[in-house]
C-alpha cells in the first residue's frame, strides 16, 4: 500500500508537458490524469465523431492515438490521417540470428515452422481438451510440412501435455527474435499475443472471452479470431490462409 500511495505522490512531484490517459473505462487512470501536473490533459472521453469515423476506433492500442490527434488538431496541429503505426519491437540481427539459432536446435530440419502458446490467464486459457484437438488436427493437416513447437509461458505449463518440442525464456528480446523466426504464431489472447503483435510474423490471435475489436492483433499478416463461431476445420483453414 505504501508503494501505491508512493506512486500517486510522485505524480504531484512531477510537471509533466502532457498527460494522456490511455483506458477509456478506467477510473484510476482518469484520476491519476487529473492528478498530475501538466498544461494538457487527456482524460481519454469517447469521442462519438471519430467513433463514427474509424470503424478500429474502439481498439486499445489506436483509441488514444486517433484522441490525441483529434486534440492536436484543436490545437492547430494539422491531422495528416496516415495510418496508425503498428508495434515493432525491432528485433536487431544479432537477435533474429540468435532466435534462428534456438529454432535450428530445438527442430533439427529445413522444414518451415508453426508455432503455439497454449497458457492465457484465467477464462482467457483454454481447455486442455480444445487445444489437444487443435494440436491434432495441425499435426494430421501441416504436420508432414512443417514443424511444430510449443513456446512455454513462465509457469512452465502446456496445455498439449509438452506433446510438442517446446521453447522457453525469460528474456523478452530473445523471444521476439525467436518469433521472428516462426513461420505463423498461434496463441490466446494474452502478453505472448501481443508480444508476437510486435514482431514481423504472421499470427492468429484466438479469441474466446474478451473483445476481438478492442485487442485483435493489427498490422501485416496479423489477424484475430473468434473461436466461437468457427468449427476445428475452420481454424485450420484460416492456418492454411495465414500460411499461404
Amino acid at each position: 500500500m505504501l508503494d501505491y500511495f508512493g506512486v500517486w505522490f510522485k505524480l504531484k512531484k512531477k510537471k509533466y508537458d502532457m498527460v494522456i490517459n490511455v483506458v477509456q473505462n478506467s477510473s484510476s487512470g482518469r484520476l491519476s490524469t487529473k492528478v498530475a501536473r501538466a498544461r494538457y490533459k487527456f482524460f481519454g472521453e469517447k469521442i462519438e465523431l471519430l467513433e463514427k469515423q474509424y470503424s478500429d476506433y474502439n481498439h486499445m492500442a489506436k483509441n488514444a492515438i486517433y484522441n490525441l490527434r483529434y486534440y492536436l488538431n484543436m490545437l492547430g496541429i494539422e491531422d495528416k490521417k496516415t495510418a496508425i503505426p503498428v508495434l515493432d519491437i525491432k528485433v536487431n540481427d544479432k537477435e533474429l540470428a540468435q532466435g534462428k539459432d534456438l529454432l535450428d536446435k530445438l527442430v533439427k530440419n529445413d522444414k518451415k515452422t508453426i508455432g503455439i502458446y497454449t497458457f492465457a490467464t484465467g477464462e482467457k486459457c483454454y481447455s486442455e481438451e480444445w487445444w489437444a484437438n487443435v494440436y491434432e488436427r495441425l499435426m494430421q493437416r501441416f504436420g508432414t510440412e512443417y514443424n511444430i513447437i510449443e513456446v512455454l509461458p513462465v509457469e512452465n505449463v502446456s496445455q498439449i501435455a509438452f506433446k510438442a518440442p517446446s521453447y522457453y525464456s525469460k528474456d523478452i528480446r530473445e523471444i521476439a527474435g525467436f518469433l521472428q523466426n516462426l513461420d505463423l504464431f498461434i496463441c490466446a489472447d494474452s502478453g505472448m499475443m501481443h508480444l508476437g503483435s510486435a514482431v514481423t510474423s504472421p499470427l492468429i490471435g484466438l479469441f474466446s472471452v474478451t473483445d476481438l475489436n478492442m485487442y485483435t492483433p493489427y498490422g501485416p499478416d496479423k489477424i484475430g479470431i473468434d473461436t466461437r463461431k468457427m468449427s476445428y476445420d475452420q481454424i485450420m483453414d484460416q492456418v492454411q490462409r495465414s500460411l499461404n
